[in-house]
């Protein structure tokens, strides 16, 4: 419905505005004043000859025909003639006034405020584009002048391929030179050469010009767009074109030396050259320039900066009655005691914005500036001001006034000396807005100065510690005691759930495209009922954002969820409308553009009205929906077949639907019903997990965006102590340097093929949260270097002695026949070989102690880094595991969960890294507002890896390092080391007395003994002699076995109560326990490699119990049994026998292994949906893809012997 109708709707709905009116007769009148082309045929029906139709104005109920309503605001909009007529003798007589598209009702205050507001968003709005469409023609013509030019002797050149110009905004344009590799074996004088071809655009006056590499596998005709998004070697837009080759040199030489012994083949060079020039109106100043002329105070505040701004500008520029030489002194001050004018600053700013009470409260844009602007002027208390914006080289961007002040300019013209000698009147506030962060310009000359001083980012900085302890979570201290007191944040109950259902059936790209949306929330009146809302079609997206934002008034501050919607759902908002339509009315908040991983796990969109946030249900609660709905009992489960209104019952196959058959009546009803009733049970998931939360842990789940998020936020809230083990965060040196300590689990097959014995599979209960009880490290780091280290390497004995941190050293292997203990990464593979001769890695310091106790290793140590030490997690992992224990005992499964996730989250958040695989930061996502030079210092950072347009936006991809401070990768290294230490202990006790260990993975590990025939094992690892406590290690059969009890019993008697099933499997269970000597045990194992093994046992009843894990196998696929493990070991003592006749692998030896092996492996069609952010530069969207899989037996972590046993790799 057009929006002329619309807010006139919603008043008489909502608001009952217009409840002394005949509001319809209002509408008729002025309808009526329409040219004859529009007829009433009588007074309740009107004709439309455009579309030859007739509508009925009123309906039976009461209410106004929709349909008719649009039909006549679209003749009301396209009647400019009659429009301030109909309004002055129809509208204005009844206390109705119309700004733009929309009808307000100015007899209440709100309807007052709404109607002001809207006219000075529309005057803004056409101010900003009439000043913008100046600016873009003078920018255009300096563009033209450098680039077009450029662009002729481009087009004009001799080149190996092709060469294409794109354009990034208005300014911007990239230069792509595509060419061929015609000598792989001299490839850098190659890139050499084609980096010469394109230097004539190194040097072009008043532009910048960076240089990005890529070398592609792809052929040199591919598409720009697909060399950019396939998964090639690029470098980021560097400073210059011999640096950009030094990186794709350092780049390549990393790959090969990371995949040892693969052979990359790469057919295209890419060079891509951005320019932007920097001439334009306002005249763009260096950073020289700038710093002569204002005070930048860069960085008073990462939040709340604008009205941080206004009051830093107020604090230099504000002197009333104060004496000269008295505001000397206090400025001089306030340089020089940086902190104490951050505090000013930040409580001044926190006044300002509580006077000023914006309509929108986490978000300043041009509309709030404004707002702001009209506030002073008719704030008799101070001086009207107006604002004056820069980009980010100080050219002038926007002055926005006060409306009042905007109409005297208008009325002036272009006499700019009058219009100067006006704006003299007024205080003018300079503002440089980068990427949505307002920083203060305060001139020297108005300061009384005239020679500048350093910046306050130069200073804030300068003495800034590398190492600094981590803030304590909503906490404030005291006035009067000086303690720290908790913050108790109120429940925030204000969540949604929204689901769409799409197809890529049909489509030619093979994209999916959604044709239905739910949304679901809670009613805030009683009885509050569930409220679901949906929309069927093509344009369902359009029409759900569209209500959305007629509606943003009764959401703002929801958060809105849906599962996996980082990946699949936000992708299809993007795609549908947000993104690529330009009339979309909600804007995307680019300061809360969350990408983690591959997927957007916080996106905040807005209007005038407010915000929302839209977030992933599935980063929280990793399980599918239906399997949480269950868990949770909520009372709409996911439907897997629904019944139509006709009374039919169908099936829900989504393989059945296509692009053609969705408007079908089966189809409809039925996508549209299951739908909304996903919507519906993850809103009820979501209800009783936040509840869930807050009442555990005082946490907002809407404040967290995934469960390590949470656990984080629970224990530097509810546990850390500050004062008594505060926790550093590292310096980019210090991290990198104990991250080399940093693995995860160790997983290992020691025997390959099938074993013909009996085994059993014992588990750690909650490995990593028992060993986070141990020591772990606190406070200020500390370098370990010079006697120490030397009296250690001269004297081993004092080993045990070294302080609890990390040492790099070299380390070589004494005792060859026990298991190795210490891990390094060979080939992205994490391995545990032999070291023949000393090798470099870096260890925990009490990893290293047991390998010297135990006589394994020797030592030479290089340097180290020193922690304090202490058990200060161990109250958060045992309560949390107790409390999980108590929640399951008291049939309280989402509580259960809440404490699941805590535990065992509760050490990875600690090894975050923020500066991605190869230390150059994390792949990531940006969106800009087109147009803008948002992007320029991820362009100065050398962060940039490309760059495309989507409607309004700017996409840039880019390395950066992630702005999170509150980790500490030590603690991690410790627990994960700890962890690994455990498991080390254990099966070298198991070998120690004569015991098989076939099988590790993390927490793990099948042996060929029991536990319980060694009393000293059993009492060291499974005290409780169950595994039931945190850290005690349990018998994987046994759940094993009393589930198949279980489920066999049931479905043989499905009248008997709980009670009456748990007795006869408990039975049952014991029977077979006796029969297995008081073990479980399984009768066979075939050993395939990492997370690839089988194991069967067959019981007293004649059933089978199998475990079969493969990795990469779908779980949704054909079930994996014993068998298929059969085959393919057979598969795999048949490759090998094909491998030992040739001397080195040729294509005539794979040929030969598939056509002995081909009908003996495992294959799966696997159907993948893929959304890299690679894509999004070019298309934003969602494909699916079926990928043909071969599995088969491989193990490379260690030498397989004939006889199937495995011995460790020798370095």
């Amino acid at each position: 419905m057009p929006p002329i109708i619309n807010p006139l709707l919603k008043l008489v709905k909502i608001r009952k505005a217009f409840k002394d009116l005949d509001i319809y007769n209002i509408i008729y009148k002025a309808m009526d004043e329409l040219p004859s082309t529009s007829i009433f045929l009588t007074q309740n029906v009107y004709y439309d000859p455009i579309s030859n139709r007739s509508y009925t104005i009123r309906l039976s109920s009461g209410r106004l025909n929709p349909r008719a309503a649009q039909a006549m605001a679209l003749r009301f909009n396209n009647t400019t003639a009659s429009r301030n007529y109909i309004a002055n003798t129809y509208l204005i007589p009844n206390g109705l006034r119309i700004a733009g598209n929309r009808i307000f009702d100015i007899r209440s205050t709100r309807g007052q405020r709404l109607f002001q507001r809207e006219i000075i968003n529309t005057r803004q709005v056409a101010r900003a584009r009439n000043i913008q469409e100046v600016r873009n023609r003078t920018v255009a013509r300096t563009a033209r002048n450098v680039i077009a030019p450029l662009r002729r002797r481009l087009l004009n050149r001799p080149i190996f391929n092709r060469n294409t110009i794109e354009n990034v905004n208005a300014r911007t344009r990239i230069f792509r030179f595509i060419y061929s590799f015609n000598d792989r074996g001299n490839w850098v004088a190659q890139i050499q050469t084609a980096l010469n071809n394109s230097a004539y655009l190194d040097n072009i006056p008043n532009s910048i010009t960076r240089t990005q590499i890529i070398i592609s596998s792809l052929p040199a005709n591919a598409t720009a767009d697909a060399h950019i998004a396939n998964n090639n070697l690029r470098t980021v837009y560097a400073a210059s074109s011999a640096d950009a080759l030094l990186r794709i040199i350092a780049k390549k030489q990393a790959t090969e030396e990371e995949y040892e012994g693969l052979d990359w083949v790469f057919d295209t060079i890419l060079i891509n050259k951005i320019i932007t020039p920097i001439a334009g109106q306002g005249g763009g100043r260096s950073e020289a320039v700038a710093n002569a002329t204002w005070l930048a105070l860069d960085k008073v505040s990462k939040t709340n900066c604008f009205y941080n701004s206004l009051a830093t500008i107020k604090a230099f520029t504000q002197k009333g009655q104060e004496a000269d030489i008295n505001y000397q002194i206090r400025i001089k001050d306030y340089l020089e005691d940086i902190p104490k004018l951050l505090k000013l600053v930040g409580t001044n700013g926190k006044s300002l914005k509580k006077n000023f009470a914006p309509n929108i409260t986490n978000l300043v844009d041009l509309a709030v500036i404004q707002q702001y602007a009209e506030y002073t002027h008719g704030n008799n208390n101070q001086k009207s001001i107006y604002f004056q914006l820069y980009n980010n080289i100080f050219e002038k961007t926007y002055r926005i006034c006060p409306q009042e002040i905007q109409d005297e300019i208008d009325n002036l013209g272009s006499d700019k000396k009058a219009v100067e000698k006006l704006l003299g009147k007024y205080k003018r506030y300079e503002l440089q807005l980068l990427n949505n962060h307002f920083i203060p310009l305060v001139r020297w000359r108005d300061m009384g100065r005239t020679a500048p001083i350093p910046s306050a980012q130069e200073v804030v900085y300068t003495n800034e510690p590398e190492d600094y302890p981590i803030q304590k979570y909503n906490n404030k201290k005291n006035k009067n005691t000086g303690e720290w007191e908790k913050i108790i944040i109120p429940y925030n109950g204000k969540i949604a759930a929204y689901d769409l259902e799409a197809t890529p059936n049909g489509v030619a790209n093979g994209d999916f495209t959604t044709f239905c949306a739910s949304f679901v929330y809670r009613d805030t009146k009683p009885p509050y009922q569930l409220v679901k809302k949906s929309w069927y079609g093509l344009q369902c997206v359009k029409h759900y954002l569209d209500w959305i934002s007629e509606n943003m008034e009764q959401f703002v501050g929801y958060t809105i969820y849906a599962h996996n919607n980082g990946k699949f759902d936000m992708i299809q908002l993007f795609k549908d409308y947000l993104l690529t339509d330009t009339e979309c009315p909600l804007k995307i908040n680019p300061d809360k553009l969350i990408p983690l991983n591959g997927a957007y796990i916080g996106v905040s969109v807005y209007n005038e009205m407010g915000e929302i946030d839209f977030k992933d249900s599935l980063k929280m609660l990793p399980s599918s929906l239906d399997n949480l709905g269950f868990e949770f009992n909520v009372p709409h489960k996911k439907l897997k077949s629904v019944v139509l209104p006709n009374g039919d019952e169908v099936s829900i196959d989504h393989d059945q639907v296509n692009i053609d058959n969705i408007r079908s009546y089966e189809i409809k009803n039925s996508q549209q019903i299951y739908c909304e009733q996903d919507s519906m049970c993850l809103l009820e998931i979501l209800e009783i997990f936040s509840t869930d939360v807050y009442t555990a842990t005082g946490i907002n789940i809407t404040d967290c965006f995934t469960g390590a998020s949470l656990s984080k936020k629970h224990y530097y809230k509810n546990f850390y102590n500050r004062n008594k083990t505060p926790i550093y965060h590292l310096s980019n040196e210090n991290d990198k340097y104990i991250r080399n300590s940093y693995y995860g689990g160790r997983n290992e097959a020691h025997y390959i093929g099938q074993y013909h014995k009996k085994v059993y599979y014992y588990d750690f209960t909650s490995l990593y949260p028992a060993e986070g009880r141990n020591r772990l490290p606190y406070g200020a780091p500390v370098e370990i270097m010079g006697e120490i280290l030397d009296y250690a390497n001269n004297n081993p004995d004092l080993i045990p002695s070294l302080p609890f941190g990390f040492y790099r050293c070299k380390v070589k292997t004494i005792d060859k026949e026990r298991m190795p203990l210490h891990a390094i990464k060979n080939n992205q593979r994490l391995t545990f070989p032999i070291f023949e001769n000393p090798t470099e890695i870096t260890l925990f310091s009490e990893e290293l102690k047991l390998g010297h106790r135990e006589k394994q290793y020797s030592y030479e140590l290089l340097d180290g880094i020193q922690f304090k030490n202490s058990k200060f997690m161990s109250k958060f992992f045992e309560d949390g595991f107790a409390k999980k224990g108590d929640a399951k005992a008291n049939g309280k499964p989402a509580l259960a969960q809440v404490y699941k996730i805590i535990i065992n989250s509760g050490y990875g958040f600690f090894g975050l890294n923020t500066l991605g695989k190869d230390g150059n930061g994390r792949d990531g996502v940006a969106i800009y507002e087109k147009d803008t030079m948002d992007f320029w210092d991820l362009l100065q950072s050398d962060s940039l890896v490309n760059i495309g347009t989507c409607g309004n936006y700017n996409i840039v991809r880019s390395n950066k390092q992630l702005e999170i401070t509150d980790f500490n990768v030590g603690v991690a290294s410790a627990i994960t080391s700890w962890a690994r230490i455990k498991i080390w202990m254990f099966v070298d006790d198991i070998q120690k007395v004569g015991g098989e260990v076939l099988y590790m993975d993390t927490d793990s590990a099948i042996v060929n003994i029991s536990m319980k025939d060694h009393t000293g094992i059993m009492t060291k690892y499974c005290w409780d002699g169950n595994g039931d406590e945190l850290g005690s290690m349990k018998n994987e059969a046994d759940d094993e076995v009393a589930g198949y009890f279980k489920s066999k019993i049931s479905k043989a008697h499905p009248t008997w109560s709980k009670a009456q099933v748990k007795v006869a499997t408990k039975l049952a269970y014991k029977w077979q326990e006796k029969l297995d000597n008081g073990d479980l045990y399984f009768d066979d194992l075939i050993g395939g490699g990492c997370k690839q093994y089988a194991l069967i046992k067959t019981l007293f009843d004649g059933g089978v119990v199998e475990v079969c894990k493969m990795k990469g196998y779908a779980k949704k696929g054909k079930k994996l049994h014993f068998g298929d493990f059969q085959d393919l070991t057979l598969a795999y003592y048949k490759q090998r026998e094909i491998e030992n006749k040739y001397e080195k692998k040729c294509k005539l030896m794979i040929d030969e292994i598939k056509a002995a092996t081909g009908e003996l492996i495992v294959r799966q069609d696997q159907t993948q949906f893929r959304t890299p952010l690679s894509y999004h530069l070019v298309d934003v969207r969602v494909e699916k893809w079926t990928v043909p899989k071969e599995f088969r037996i491989g193990y490379t972590k260690g030498t397989v012997q004939p006889n199937g046993y495995v011995l460790p790799l020798s370095l």
